[in-house]
């Protein structure tokens, strides 16, 4: 992508940035899918000692996994800007992805799923 904005490419930067898109939201949703089908044998293999935990971490795994739609579209997004680089961009999608909506998700989400929130 560097490369290519670089040397002033824009019809390769578009078609680039098509098909990585495409690539990215594909995955997410076969990762997505993968994961609510597997929430149960890969909880079983940390905690299949307990059954009471089983659940909760089957149902948390089952929530968390739809967070994969939407965090590799934000990787790419702050890879993208950093390769055009705009660091600023970058750093501020960095900034928002690793401290803003985790900070916000812990306030908010034990308020909407109770005591599972915590756990997810």
């Amino acid at each position: 992508m560097g490369y290519h904005y670089g040397a002033g490419n824009r019809d390769e930067l578009k078609n680039f940035f098509r098909k990585s898109i495409r690539i990215i939201l594909t995955m997410s949703v076969v990762l997505t899918i993968a994961a609510e089908l597997l929430a149960r044998p890969l909880s079983m293999i940390f905690v299949s000692y307990n059954a009471e935990l089983l659940e909760m971490t089957v149902y948390a795994f089952a929530v968390y996994s739809f967070s994969f739609l939407l965090s590799g579209v934000n990787i790419y997004a702050s890879a993208f800007f950093t390769a055009l680089n705009d660091g600023f961009t970058s750093a501020m999608i960095s900034f928002g992805r690793t401290l803003v909506f985790q900070v916000v998700s812990v306030l908010i989400l034990p308020i909407l799923f109770g005591a599972y929130g915590i756990s997810i």
